[in-house]
């Protein structure tokens, strides 16, 4: 008699329950840069796909109150920005057959080895969907450093972290998103002294720009449309410029019969607003800056 094992099995509740925890411990988006904020807590995704919703400071209760002699605070509850996003529905389908088979061969759980798929799957979109709204953010709000004419240089990155003007470290840089043509091409420049300005670090811990981690990126949207040679947008976010924000209660995972193609299906759903602010938290910039310059082969 043939036996059931439990690779064979998954129930979908109890995914969802992984997934959810996966999510409210935040994901490694960016790199796990603190450029995002993460946040689970938004409410009837579902309900609101397509719709322009308020985006809040997630890390930001604004400035602090002066208080007179003899006077009290004013309390005051989580600022709001005047800035909106629109809920966006993601989600993907999974031959459950082949994730058994991945299973076996692997001698993992499946419940391990279907998170970590999901959580990965999903974090790789939300990478896409961030690099896209800070590009778009940083050429819309004319924070662009336009080096097009030759490679990067250490005057290129200092006239980005110039567009920032006096509001540079309020909130301090958290990250340099480049591609992998400009990050090799940083990793030869030196300061006036002959020190490298790009730092390897031991492990998997990023490069860096003085001090700064750079995440290495070849997404089309770092990509200066219709120019020949090639140029490319090098972005210079700030800590809390990006908000990722999920239902996290509201993930769905269900088992699906495709009968065409003789498979079941693993099915899940997620709802998040995802969002580069125009204005940062006190401030009267945005919190991207991009250099735009050329790259060697």
């Amino acid at each position: 008699m043939a036996s059931t094992q439990r690779s064979d099995l998954i129930y979908p509740e109890v995914l969802a329950e992984e997934v959810q925890k996966g999510i409210a411990s935040g994901l490694p988006v960016l790199a796990g840069s603190r450029a995002v904020v993460m946040n689970p807590g938004l409410q009837n995704g579902r309900g609101r796909v397509g719709s322009d919703i308020r985006v809040p400071y997630f890390n930001s209760i604004g400035k602090a109150q002066e208080i007179a002699e003899g006077g009290a605070l004013t309390p005051k509850k989580l600022e709001q920005s005047s800035e909106s996003g629109t809920v966006v529905h993601l989600g993907d389908a999974i031959s459950i057959n082949a994730l058994a088979e991945a299973v076996r061969a692997s001698g993992k759980d499946i419940y391990q080895v279907a998170r970590e798929m999901l959580l990965s799957g999903l974090t790789a979109k939300i990478d896409d969907i961030l690099v896209a709204r800070a590009a778009a953010r940083a050429v819309a709000a004319s924070m662009v450093y336009d080096g097009s004419g030759a490679n990067v240089s250490a005057t290129a990155i200092v006239g980005t972290m110039k567009k920032f003007g006096d509001e540079l470290m309020r909130p301090a840089p958290a990250l340099w998103l480049m591609t992998s043509g400009v990050t090799w091409d940083v990793a030869q420049l030196a300061d006036s002294t002959g020190r490298p300005l790009y730092t390897a670090n031991a492990g998997t811990a990023p490069a860096q720009i003085n001090n700064i981690p750079i995440a290495m990126s070849d997404k089309a949207d770092l990509n200066v449309s219709g120019t020949s040679p090639q140029q490319y947008y090098s972005l210079l976010v700030k800590e809390g410029a990006l908000a990722a924000w999920l239902d996290g209660e509201g993930i769905s995972i269900e088992i699906d019969r495709d009968s065409l193609a003789d498979d079941t299906l693993l099915v899940y759903h997620v709802y998040g607003v995802f969002h580069a602010y125009g204005t940062m938290a006190g401030g009267t910039k945005a919190g991207v800056a991009a250099m735009k310059t050329l790259a060697s082969a």
